[in-house]
């Protein structure tokens, strides 16, 4: 790894070209402190691709794997990141193939930081303390850069994606971020006296999911069911990210009835997750809370005085459940795949005004309701979360 980047300071929300992209600053600047010394089917839209332009960008599909990873850390001179690097230089000589690196580093939007990741085909038994996360994978249209030319090497990328008449830029977030790492052997670094790097931009194919350029009269539809709805129009509208999923999820359950005042019983389940977190073993990191609602078992809905009453679930999710707390309710819920919107405000989502004109319907055969998923304990008010809608293809 490079010489340790300066803190970085505030950060912009997206990887704008015009908000310049803080994993950008980050790889120009491990770039130019490198030392020379050594060290399924899918119908997309019609590409136009230029026979000249057709050598300029990679695209290649990352699979879905375990990482090791470092946690988030403000800047790439944090203790924990160098400790990281040791850690992961040691277990990366144990690999028989050389074929590739596969550390990966990225700028978490969210959480405000800089992490690295290795990427593992099953996490080893001892992982020196560090927390494994579920990568998820996906397109990524890739290019090499030297030294500090991170920046124009995401710009042309974006150019060329926006050009290709069948690629788009993927929504960031659920896992999917912009990637970098370098790629030169010990030898070819002291030999050239610069490191070289790829930058992983991720992308979708047009066609697969919502894409507002690609269906403009869904976009209309959209526009008009909202507008009916609720008598006003939308500020803009949202093309949620589409992903995959399997949740594991270990937590608490309450039952609430919507015509009491419920605020006591939500504080205490949130209450009852902070102090038993270090009790629940396989925690997926970093940890993020996550709660939904859903039908009561136990109560006889026919009956409309009990069309008030649910339940609720909230915690937090796991590669496996191990010895699950006392008290402590399990949730093992099948794969699905999950619309995904930033909200900021309870219920502002168009989610059902975007599952009519989209061509997907709410999931639920499998998957007992819309997830929230809070950036952590601290921002469970706000100002943002996740919105996870379980949809499946068709009406």
């Amino acid at each position: 790894m490079s010489e340790p980047a300066k803190k970085p300071g505030r950060q912009p929300d997206s990887y704008s070209p015009k908000a310049k992209p803080e994993i950008l600053r980050l790889a120009e600047a491990a770039g130019k402190s490198v030392d020379a010394a050594p060290q399924p089917a899918i119908k997309a839209a019609a590409p136009a691709i230029r026979a000249k332009a057709r050598n300029a960008v990679r695209i290649i599909e990352l699979p879905a794997c375990k990482m090791v990873w470092s946690g988030v850390c403000p800047n790439e001179e944090c203790e924990q990141m160098r400790r990281f690097e040791q850690w992961w230089n040691a277990q990366d000589e144990l690999r028989r193939d050389r074929f590739y690196t596969r550390d990966f580093m990225w700028w978490d939007t969210q959480a405000k930081g800089v992490a690295w990741g290795l990427a593992v085909t099953e996490a080893p038994a001892d992982t020196g303390g560090w927390g494994v996360m579920d990568f998820p994978g996906g397109l990524y249209a890739v290019a090499n850069f030297a030294g500090g030319a991170a920046e124009p090497a995401y710009k042309s990328i974006k150019k060329w994606v926006e050009k290709s008449g069948c690629f788009a830029m993927a929504e960031e977030g659920a896992g999917r971020y912009v990637l970098w790492h370098g790629l030169c052997p010990k030898a070819a670094l002291a030999a050239m006296g610069y490191m070289q790097y790829d930058i992983y931009v991720p992308i979708r194919i047009k066609g697969d999911g919502y894409s507002p350029k690609a269906k403009p009269d869904i976009l209309k539809a959209a526009k008009k069911i909202y507008d009916k709805a609720t008598g006003r129009k939308p500020a803009m509208v949202i093309e949620p990210a589409i992903i995959r999923k399997r949740f594991r999820l270990v937590g608490f359950e309450i039952r609430i009835d919507l015509r009491e005042d419920f605020s006591p019983q939500m504080d205490g389940i949130i209450h009852r997750l902070g102090i038993s977190l270090d009790s629940i073993e396989n925690k997926v990191l970093p940890f993020r809370p996550i709660g939904f609602w859903t039908g009561d078992p136990d109560v006889d809905y026919d009956d409309p005085a009990n069309h008030t009453k649910r339940m609720y679930f909230f915690g937090v999710e796991v590669t496996g459940f191990g010895d699950v707390p006392p008290g402590c309710a399990v949730q093992d819920l099948p794969e699905s795949q999950f619309a995904v919107f930033r909200e900021r405000e309870h219920g502002a989502a168009p989610k059902w005004e975007w599952l009519k004109a989209s061509g997907y319907s709410f999931n639920d055969w499998d998957i007992p309701g819309d997830f929230e998923i809070y950036d952590d304990f601290e921002h469970i008010d706000g100002p943002s979360w996740d919105i996870l809608v379980p949809i499946r293809k068709g009406r």
